[in-house]
């Protein structure tokens, strides 16, 4: 279940179910039992989502050229790999996600990091990239 409160998103889930990558980012403990769990992500937080415009870059790659690209970020950024080369971030402020937005385009070894924003319900296989930011 999920419902949107004043900027936050609520899901209840049972623990025993796999969480979603978002809930992954909470500093949750994992409980093995069926009782629900309510969880809230503060969307004011959550970043684009990023892939890379080309052939693909390994993860760990992307993580340590952005880290050292975004020298104006201030808190963590927490990375998760969604499948079909698309990174969702999770910054610590709103000012760390803002000036990653406002301040593309990013590039990785010549190729363009294209940034999308997020979105609920998001499916990595079934979204493309139209256009380069």
């Amino acid at each position: 279940m999920e419902s949107v409160h004043g900027g936050f998103v609520s899901k209840t889930r049972p623990a025993r179910h796999v969480y979603s990558a978002l809930s992954s980012l909470e500093s949750t403990s994992m409980v093995n039992s069926a009782e629900p769990v309510t969880l809230e992500f503060d969307l004011s937080t959550i970043s684009p989502f990023e892939k890379i415009w080309g052939d693909p870059i390994p993860f760990h790659l992307i993580r340590i050229k952005t880290k050292s690209d975004w020298t104006e970020v201030e808190g963590q950024v927490n990375y998760v790999d969604m499948g079909n080369a698309w990174i969702l971030n999770k910054f610590s402020t709103v000012q760390d996600r803002e000036f990653v937005w406002f301040n593309r385009p990013w590039f990785i070894t010549g190729l363009n990091l294209v940034l999308r924003p997020w979105v609920p319900m998001f499916d990595p296989c079934s979204v493309f990239i139209t256009n380069v930011d």
